[in-house]
């Protein structure tokens, strides 16, 4: 029954295994990444940081401070931003 096959059939037939079982992973994390972020946002762990320049824009537009000290402090940001 088994005498035309040459021996080599459980070899191809182990890679096949390998293979499918491979894809069904692939498939199962693609699918479980999706329903994790649905929208396609890029993966990162939190959110963007602020840099002194967004919080000195923030406190003045809270009213936090005014015009003058606004630029002030942005100019000593800047000048040892550079340094």
């Amino acid at each position: 029954m088994y005498w035309h096959d040459s021996g080599w059939a459980w070899v191809w037939m182990s890679i096949m295994m390998v293979a499918f079982w491979s894809l069904v992973a692939v498939a199962v994390v693609w699918v479980a990444r999706s329903l994790r972020n649905p929208h396609g946002e890029s993966w990162s762990a939190g959110p963007p940081a602020r840099t002194p320049q967004d919080i000195l824009s923030e406190r003045y537009a809270r009213g936090e401070i005014d015009s003058e000290e606004y630029r002030r402090r942005l100019d000593d940001i800047e000048r040892h931003a550079t340094r």
